[in-house]
């Protein structure tokens, strides 16, 4: 299933963001 990757890569994106750079931005 392409979608449930799509979403999979999307949030690891977003984990790795907030952990690289812990702020209050959401983009």
């Amino acid at each position: 299933m392409k979608l449930m990757k799509d979403i999979g890569s999307i949030v690891l994106k977003k984990t790795l963001q907030n952990v690289c750079f812990p702020s209050g931005t959401d983009t």
